[in-house]
């Protein structure tokens, strides 16, 4: 059984608008995030990932997950970037 990604693994996912590497990266729960899970239609989780750059540019994705262990991760969408 596959298990949802841990929020170090979605810090260091690389995404594909990055070029460059981040100089800082906070991940933290998605409070406001209200979708569900596309595997078992459980409530799903989100994490927001920031991602600073050097020259400021900022990048939010934000990664939805299943709530329950089913191992669902939706793809992640650059909300701010």
């Amino acid at each position: 059984m596959t298990t949802a990604p841990t929020p170090d693994a979605l810090a260091r996912r690389p995404h594909p608008a990055s070029a460059e590497p981040p100089i800082h990266t906070t991940v933290r729960d998605a409070l406001n995030y209200f979708g569900t899970c596309a595997r078992c239609g459980y409530p799903a989780q989100a994490s927001e990932i920031v991602r600073r750059f050097v020259g400021g540019r900022v990048e939010v994705t934000i990664q939805p997950t299943c709530g329950l262990p089913c191992g669902w991760h939706g793809d992640p969408r650059v909300v701010r970037g």
